[in-house]
């Protein structure tokens, strides 16, 4: 009797050991597929902070790290309109489903175009993979511009970026210099300012109103700060410009140099380039001159 029931004891405890094995097979689910709930959205470009959600298939008993690129139109340059909250990857806390990815918007007075910003889930750690259904693991933002072209004065506007690198690697200022002078095809007089931008966020904005001394101005854009290739576009709008604009790129030796767009000729209300230049067109540079950063 006292053998029966050793074995039976022993039989029950098998069992026992048996099913929380299996119970524990069960509740594991595996590696986690992580993906975006929804794949577009549109946000003004005033909205500020905007979380974009990635979920998880199932929690996990660890902290699960998706990492994720993005791209855009004018990549070059797009970074001046938003920041990553955390660049490159986010981390959802074990037992969750849920983490987000933090996009500030930046409200700037630049005049663009609607910018689309697509991000892709490129990775994870070992307990999760990313989707493979090409509409989960892409997400489209469109940040749709609110400025308008002023009609009373001319607006500059200058843009930079250096691909998906953060645009706080690098600072270019602008400037609209009066009294420039050339000798031998080179900067013998940077003039004096009349008016500058030199923000830090990735954009500039300068306004020249018809109240300016009329004469020839040059647009000077600096290479303030900075140890990397920087590409950079300038746009003029209102008083006879509607986005005519001038690219260009300073190289990673350039820090502490400035190119100048000129002469640039104010009559009245009228804004025109002189010389080999149309009026209303900025496509190429006028002239273009290397010289030590700031104007004396």
């Amino acid at each position: 009797m006292k053998h029966l029931t050793k074995v039976y004891l022993l039989f029950s405890f098998i069992c026992l050991i048996l099913s929380f094995s299996s119970c524990q097979k069960n509740s594991d689910a595996g590696p986690s597929t992580a993906k975006f709930p929804a794949s577009t959205a549109t946000y003004a470009e005033d909205k500020g902070l905007v979380n974009i959600d990635v979920t998880l298939s199932s929690a996990q008993a660890q902290d699960v790290t998706v990492q994720y690129t993005w791209s855009g139109a004018a990549g070059t340059y797009l970074d001046g309109d938003f920041k990553f909250g955390t660049p490159g990857s986010i981390v959802i806390k074990a037992g969750e489903t849920t983490g987000s990815i933090q996009l500030q918007i930046i409200d700037d007075t630049q005049i663009d175009a609607d910018d689309v910003v697509t991000l892709t889930l490129s990775g994870t750690s070992s307990n999760a993979k990313p989707s493979a259904v090409a509409t989960e693991n892409a997400f489209a933002l469109t940040i749709t511009n609110n400025d308008v072209a002023p009609t009373d004065k001319l607006q500059v506007d200058l843009v930079w970026g250096t691909g998906t690198t953060s645009i706080d690697v690098v600072n270019l200022d602008l400037f609209a210099q009066s009294g420039v002078t050339l000798s031998n095809n080179q900067i013998s007089s940077q003039g004096s300012t009349y008016v500058s931008s030199q923000a830090t966020s990735g954009f500039e904005t300068l306004f020249i109103d018809p109240a300016a001394t009329d004469q020839d101005y040059y647009l000077v854009v600096a290479y303030t700060s900075g140890t990397t290739a920087v590409n950079y576009t300038m746009t003029l709008n209102g008083l006879g410009y509607s986005n005519s604009t001038a690219t260009n790129t300073f190289a990673a030796t350039d820090t502490g140099t400035a190119t100048f767009f000129g002469p640039f000729s104010k009559s009245g209300s009228t804004f025109t380039y002189t010389g080999t230049r149309q009026a209303g067109s900025l496509t190429e540079i006028i002239a273009r001159f290397k010289v030590k950063y700031g104007p004396k």
